[in-house]
């Protein structure tokens, strides 16, 4: 469920930005804002796809194993391939389907990946960074949550100390002694 309503997120997002986009030039009809939209939808789907299914397998892995500069870098290089990757599936898929000329095909790959990289660099970075100060979040919260557990135990356990020592003060038999002298 949760996969579909991420898909429509795109499909909405890349139809409003289509619409917007060709719209507001005035000479584009419908029928050619909706098939730009479809290919917007179509290359959402295989650049966005496997980024949602990679990214989050294998940029922790990155950053775990690599330092800061290298991971990063090998990270977007992980995202270019992708969109790539994407991009050329998504134009052999108009091509195949008869919907681009195949001697148009390199100049709109061109023109896709350009903005299919810029799309999936603003995006891809920008959850990866969302993703990494939220999981410090969590990190530090589980450690402020373990402190005060911990300080709460020792509060607990100077009480419970502080309790033994009374009764040791006390000691019953010395009390009763005292009250058994006092009746006398």
């Amino acid at each position: 469920m949760k996969s579909i309503l991420q898909f429509l997120r795109v499909v909405l997002l890349a139809s409003a930005a289509v619409v917007l986009f060709y719209g507001s030039f005035g000479h584009s009809g419908w029928l050619d804002i909706a098939a730009n939209v479809g290919a917007a939808v179509l290359f959402s789907a295989l650049i966005g796809v496997p980024m949602q299914l990679l990214l989050p397998r294998v940029a922790p892995v990155l950053f775990r194993k690599t330092r800061a500069p290298l991971s990063w870098l090998l990270l977007i290089a992980v995202m270019m391939t992708i969109a790539a990757a994407g991009s050329a599936v998504g134009i052999a898929m108009l091509v195949g389907g008869g919907l681009l000329p195949a001697a148009s095909a390199p100049t709109f790959f061109v023109n896709a990946l350009r903005v299919s990289l810029a799309i999936t660099l603003t995006f891809g970075i920008g959850i990866t960074l969302y993703q990494r100060m939220r999981h410090r979040a969590d990190v530090a919260e589980l450690a402020l949550r373990t402190k005060e557990r911990d300080e709460a135990d020792a509060r607990r356990a100077a009480t419970e100390a502080r309790l033994v020592s009374l009764e040791s003060r006390v000691q019953p038999h010395f009390l009763f002694n005292t009250l058994n002298s006092i009746a006398a």
